[in-house]
């Protein structure tokens, strides 16, 4: 198990020196996080100089905002954000969880086609000051388009590029999100300089310019690193699965007698 976290450590480093690799994403929605996983990725986030990503269960999530500030996540990230009510709400609580904690940046999840068209109204919000960015969700978003999964079509590409046009227009740094590949190329082009970052399944990059110069390796080494944490959980588990076997087989034995 050390072998395989050694080697994700050594993936990350690679990522950050040659591609800025900033962060290492973790995240409630959608993965069942317990100690282990808490413990070991802000473990290797440390070893590989990178930051902590948080993405919470939902905008109100006072627990996951918590566990965020208590492990060090320097990122929280707020999903499915459709309003300005439920932005002004997970600001509030991030502010009030991580107050003193000037250095921890807030971003939101913008996932679906409503919260695009809603995007002025949302970032009307009375304290979007405190807001870092927003992260387009594109599979989610495709989703809500009923357009098959495209996550790089011209229709996709046209919504996005709107949305950060008026994004851009709050001082708010624009990301993108789900779907990325080294087809995603001509996407990242067509955005041009209204792109700040982009993220995988697992690490996140503040700066799309370092890596678009050889998206490929980029991205296959953060394909790497992902395949490193998911070896690294089922061999966890796995050992768990079956550490007391021995003890049931005695026990089982003991009561025959």
């Amino acid at each position: 198990m050390r072998e395989i976290e050694n080697s994700m450590v050594e993936t990350l480093i690679k990522l950050r020196e040659e591609f800025g690799a900033s962060c290492l994403k973790m995240s409630f929605e959608t993965e069942n996080l317990g100690m282990f996983e808490l413990l070991k990725v802000k473990d290797i986030a440390n070893r590989a100089g990178v930051d902590l990503l948080m993405k919470l269960g939902g905008c109100e999530a006072l627990a996951d905002i918590e566990v965020a500030k208590n492990i060090g996540s320097s990122i929280v990230l707020g999903p499915m954000i459709e309003s300005r009510f439920a932005l002004e709400k997970y600001l509030q609580m991030c502010e009030k969880v991580f107050k003193g904690y000037d250095d921890v940046k807030f971003l939101i999840n913008i996932e679906t086609i409503e919260s695009c068209k809603n995007i002025e109204d949302i970032l009307a919000a009375s304290n979007v000051d405190k807001l870092e960015g927003i992260v387009v969700g594109r599979t989610d978003l495709c989703r809500s388009l009923n357009n098959g999964g495209k996550v790089n079509s011209e229709e996709v590409l046209s919504i996005v590029k709107e949305l950060f046009e008026k994004t851009k227009k709050y001082g708010v740094r624009c990301m993108l999100g789900g779907g990325i590949s080294p087809e995603s190329m001509d996407f990242f082009d067509g955005l041009g300089n209204l792109l700040d970052g982009f993220e995988t399944r697992k690490v996140v990059f503040k700066d799309a310019e370092k890596p678009k110069k050889d998206l490929k390796k980029c991205l296959d080494l953060a394909l790497e690193a992902e395949l490193n944490w998911y070896e690294l959980k089922k061999n966890y588990y796995s050992q768990r699965f079956t550490e007391d076997d021995k003890k049931i087989q005695e026990m089982k034995l003991a009561l025959r007698k």
